[in-house]
């Protein structure tokens, strides 16, 4: 009998990975490539951080940093606290109240992140509230929460009501069995949604742009600044120091799901 052979991709498919693989990533590297190198008078590159040196000493820049890391950890924190309680009615409310908890938190997804931060800009305006860092925030919160709402709905789809039937036949309270039954059941969905919020709020632009008040800009909107005033190898350095943070949380991150799984195994 003949072994079914595995069929192959063809040879289109992968030209086309190659492609989209190189015009993402080449630019990437020539890019921390060029924060670590100057044109010398002579027309030879040479290795330098001078670059790093001038990010280093820029108190702008590390100021929009700070700003960066407490905006994402607030908002992600108010957006986990959010979808904990959209978990928690899903595991407890009924058929047409869950549908509508579900439509209710993806219209966000489907409205447009620019018209999200000018509708929320002019419900500031309207309520006379001043733009700063916690106008940031709260806009974070809205806009990631919803990811993080289906991250937990996604995981409440796989809870079994028969644990709370069989802790309430044993005499728990609701708050014994959202301690200790819902919580480490949703625990899973929660840091994943966090992690998610965090990355969201850390990269984005256009909510801060549009809603940070004057001296407290995050780096994306810092980083913009800086690229109005043209490309420079500084800016490869502030661009390089951008995507490293960003990889680094999101490999803690699988990192971390990794070794939790292989501890359950």
């Amino acid at each position: 009998m003949s072994q079914a052979t595995r069929s192959s991709a063809p040879p289109s498919l992968w030209t086309i990975i190659v492609m989209m693989s190189l015009i993402l990533y080449v630019p990437l590297i020539w890019l921390a490539w060029g924060s670590f190198h100057e044109l010398q008078s002579d027309g030879k590159w040479v290795f330098t951080l001078r670059w790093y040196g001038e990010l280093w000493g820029d108190q702008l820049v590390w100021q929009s940093l700070s700003n960066s890391f407490y905006v994402a950890f607030i908002s992600s924190c108010i957006s986990t606290f959010l979808g904990a309680i959209v978990g928690l009615s899903m595991t407890q409310e009924s058929i047409w109240q869950k549908k509508f908890i579900q439509v209710s938190t993806s219209i966000s997804l489907a409205l447009p992140e620019i018209v999200f931060s000018i509708s929320l800009l002019l419900f500031f305006f309207i309520l006379n509230i001043p733009l700063s860092l916690n106008t940031v925030i709260l806009a974070h919160a809205l806009f990631s929460f919803a990811f993080v709402a289906m991250t937990v709905t996604a995981r409440c789809c796989l809870f079994d009501q028969a644990q709370v039937e069989a802790a309430r036949d044993l005499g728990a309270n609701d708050t014994q069995i959202i301690l200790k039954i819902i919580l480490p059941f949703l625990s899973p969905a929660l840091f994943t949604g966090w992690v998610l919020s965090f990355l969201i709020s850390f990269d984005d632009f256009l909510l801060a742009f549009f809603l940070n008040g004057i001296g407290s800009d995050t780096w994306p909107v810092k980083l913009y600044s800086a690229m109005r005033a043209g490309l420079s190898p500084k800016l490869n350095a502030l661009t390089s120091c951008m995507m490293l943070i960003s990889m680094v949380i999101l490999l803690s991150f699988f990192y971390l799901r990794f070794r939790k799984g292989k501890e359950a195994t």
